[in-house]
């Protein structure tokens, strides 16, 4: 049986898509994905990093 993505995995899809025109090789390490994202020039944060940031809204 299949598993279903967390919402991480589908936002690192996303970008894994726009940037290579495939789907993420490797569901289950967000970690890895995050890395070799951010070395090919994409802005890419953890999900408690983007949690963290400042807001802008006021």
């Amino acid at each position: 049986m299949t598993r279903l993505l967390t919402p991480e995995e589908v936002r690192l899809d996303q970008l894994w898509r726009e940037r290579f025109g495939q789907p993420l090789p490797m569901v289950g390490a967000p970690e890895v994905a995050r890395r070799i994202l951010r070395q090919h020039g994409v802005p890419v944060r953890r999900p408690t990093d983007a949690k963290a940031a400042p807001s802008n809204e006021g």
